[in-house]
């Protein structure tokens, strides 16, 4: 029984989300903050030739498909509300 529904488990959700829901049961519900240095218009980028077009720059369409990508399993929210649920997790 327990296997089943272990590989269930497994299947359903894949390794990150069965690893997840473990740290989850373990540790308690937990945020993960995103955030990116040098995002600049694609159009800086594009530019071979602008000087502010360096190594290591991600454009804004290049963010806004990650985004897409990943609020399909997580859900977005502001800093401002993580604060307030961390607050009510520390303070349950």
């Amino acid at each position: 029984m327990l296997k089943d529904l272990a590989k269930k488990v497994f299947i359903y959700f894949g390794p990150l989300r069965l690893v997840q829901f473990l740290q989850n049961l373990i540790y308690g519900p937990s945020i993960t903050i995103i955030f990116g240095h040098r995002v600049l218009p694609d159009h800086i980028i594009e530019d071979l030739h602008n000087p502010n077009s360096i190594a290591g720059q991600t454009s804004v369409s290049e963010v806004k498909r990650l985004i897409e990508v990943l609020s399909t399993r997580y859900e977005f929210i502001s800093l401002d509300e993580a604060i307030l649920k961390l607050k009510i997790i520390i303070y349950k």
